[in-house]
């Protein structure tokens, strides 16, 4: 399943609606996460989510790191309440069934799907 990467509210509250997974993740500065800790997974999470055979993962940019530090970012809010990026969410049925916060839960998560 390809990676669906956005920003944007009207389709993150549409998330809870699907089966899969929700990344939230810095938003790029010259091509890159400005995050230390979203640019050392990216190559994990390439290769956990890009064959066709894997789950379905939206990859929500939070900001730039001054919009991601704000209180009022609206990620920061109902109903996602991430505190700290990269945070991965497992969607099931409609509801969050796995919230992955932590480095190494969340590599213990991609190192898990890739098999």
């Amino acid at each position: 399943m390809p990676i669906q990467t956005t920003d944007k509210l009207e389709a993150n509250e549409s998330l809870l609606t699907q089966d899969g997974y929700v990344l939230f993740y810095a938003s790029l500065v010259d091509g890159q996460p400005w995050c230390s800790d979203c640019r050392a997974i990216y190559d994990k999470v390439q290769k956990a989510f890009s064959r066709p055979e894997r789950p379905p993962l939206t990859i929500l940019q939070v900001g730039l790191e001054p919009e991601w530090k704000s209180p009022d970012n609206i990620f920061r809010g109902s109903p996602w309440k991430v505190s700290g990026i990269p945070t991965l969410f497992q969607v099931d049925k409609g509801a969050v069934a796995h919230r992955y916060e932590e480095d190494p839960d969340i590599i213990k998560k991609l190192d898990e799907i890739i098999g």
